[in-house]
């Protein structure tokens, strides 16, 4: 793991889960995978310390736990940790394939981490409820059951098998399960016993404290309120960050083909990607997708797209010829599959163009345009076909080449390496170019992560300060508002924390956006990996 990287997961840690927790991770990220008493000698910490901030990261899937003869070996899981920086973009996901309950129920796994099936549909239920009274919780618990199954159909949440550890005194997370049995539901639920879940939590709210109970009484009150475990009690679900991943792969080359073409084909290669993942484990990670028979595209196809045969046949041929999917057979009016690895070296390199397009100019960006084209250019040749003075281009290939986005090799015609008897060759090595171009990504999202988390703790009181009269305000919604909290923030106060609320807003706008770039390059990388 590279120092920019694991700024970015340690920051990560702090702004989720506190200083203790990123001390953990950090510790297990610098020396790798540790036991616990390697741990709590190395941290220097209390061992009950180390121990519940193992259990938060475990809950998470932030750290597994591998066996290793008579002790435990924890080791922190990078990429889920760099996951955690897209979760606003999977819950607006979740809205946008299963709506509201479907955001809330992402929401939930993101502050709870492992569940099960009951305790997650009780929590959004109690919380949908509290924000709409006129629902009635029987309807809204099935509402809920139905929007879950639908995220497991979908393969956005799957299931966590358990193993036990005495070190931690609890069942840790493993990963047994195969991949068939990790997207089947178990246990049947019914609707009223999430509603009797429900009801029995309301009265736990609306019980007394503990602590002004006569001590003769909270054993009985202990006793009585103690909840039944539920009939999945064993049966954990979480997010399944390798879908969500590969939801977001498949978005980026529908926009890349719209990009490339036109609409018409983005809509055949969506209905092409949507058959091809059906069957596929997406932590396989495949070259190339299974075979696609003509007759059955045709048959999925989008009434809206209204394509003829012909039209149909013209697209494909299109897709081809760029490169998205491969023809492999002449069976049934032929067969069809996807390269994924193609597709990732296409997104990859559009994205690069966009880096230097940014960071240069359009002559920059024609002359990496060319290269990628043409493979290996000399000077002159370059300069000839980009319709570039040689001395411009002179000058702008030696820029590309200081900022290593292309590289320069030496081709020698005799053995003395006379420079009027060498050729000079101008040519992209796309793997080395995009490792050292996440390198960048990596360092500009710690730097913006701290920016942000700097922002808002210099301006933390006048923040807290604006919440709490947006709070008064509320309170006095249908009624006319006291002086008093119309004057507790001044205008000049207001204006301040807009502002700092829009850099605030700027600032993890461009962090999603670097997200989304990291995700392209990470993809890629795998595949030539």
């Amino acid at each position: 793991m590279s120092q920019y990287q694991s700024v970015v997961c340690e920051l990560i840690l702090e702004e989720s889960f506190g200083e203790l927790v990123k001390e953990v991770g950090s510790y297990l990220l610098r020396n790798g995978g540790q036991k616990l008493k390697d741990l709590v000698k190395g941290l220097k910490k209390k061992k009950s310390d180390v121990i519940k901030s193992l259990i938060v990261l475990i809950q998470h899937s932030l750290v597994s736990c591998i066996s290793h003869k008579s002790a435990t070996i924890y080791r922190m899981m990078t990429s889920n940790i760099l996951c955690r920086g897209m979760f606003p973009q999977y819950a607006v996901t979740g809205r946008e394939l299963s709506g509201e309950i479907g955001e809330a129920i992402i929401e939930d796994f993101i502050l709870n981490g492992h569940s099960c099936m009951s305790e997650v549909i009780t929590r959004v239920v109690l919380k949908l409820s509290d924000t709409n009274q006129d629902i009635k919780e029987l309807k809204l618990a099935e509402d809920v059951k139905n929007h879950f199954v639908n995220l497991v159909d979908m393969r956005l949440l799957q299931r966590v098998a358990l193993a036990p550890s005495k070190e931690l005194g609890m069942t840790t997370p493993s990963h047994s399960l195969s991949p068939q049995d990790k997207y089947v539901i178990p246990v049947e639920l019914g609707a009223s016993d999430i509603v009797a879940a429900c009801s029995a939590r309301k009265r736990g709210r609306a019980s007394p404290d503990e602590g002004e109970l006569p001590p003769s009484k909270k054993s009985k009150s202990d006793e009585q309120g103690k909840d039944p475990l539920p009939p999945d009690a064993t049966v954990l679900w979480y997010i399944d960050f390798q879908q969500f991943q590969c939801h977001y792969r498949d978005q980026a080359i529908v926009a890349g083909v719209n990009n490339r073409i036109d609409p018409i084909a983005a809509g055949v290669m969506k209905c092409l990607l949507s058959l091809s993942t059906q069957d596929v484990d997406p932590n396989s990670y495949p070259i190339v997708g299974p075979e696609i028979f003509l007759l059955r595209l045709k048959d999925t196809l989008p009434q809206y797209l209204s394509l003829t045969d012909t039209d149909l046949e013209q697209y494909l041929t299109v897709l081809t010829e760029d490169g998205f999917i491969e023809k492999v057979g002449e069976a049934s009016s032929g067969s069809y599959h996807i390269n994924f690895k193609k597709c990732s070296e296409i997104l990859c390199q559009s994205q690069l163009e966009l880096v230097v397009r940014e960071r240069f100019n359009d002559k920059h960006l024609r002359l990496f345009r060319l290269l990628c084209l043409k493979k290996r250019l000399e000077q002159k040749q370059i300069s000839d076909m980009a319709l570039i003075p040689n001395k411009k281009a002179k000058e702008i290939l030696y820029s590309l080449l200081a900022e290593n986005f292309i590289t320069l090799q030496e081709v020698p015609r005799s053995n003395d390496y006379a420079p009027s008897r060498t050729f000079h060759l101008f040519s992209i090595e796309l793997n080395t170019t995009t490792r050292i171009v996440l390198q960048r990504c990596y360092k500009a999202l710690g730097n913006l992560m701290t920016c942000r988390k700097e922002e808002g703790s210099k301006n933390k009181r006048l923040l807290e300060k604006y919440k709490l009269w947006l709070r008064q305000q509320e309170a006095f919604q249908n009624e006319e508002e006291p002086i008093e909290i119309e004057e507790a923030l001044t205008p000049t106060e207001r204006e301040m924390t807009e502002n700092v609320m829009k850099k605030i807003a700027k600032l993890e706008a461009s962090e999603l956006q670097l997200m989304e770039s990291l995700l392209t390059f990470e993809e890629y990388l795998k595949f030539v990996s």
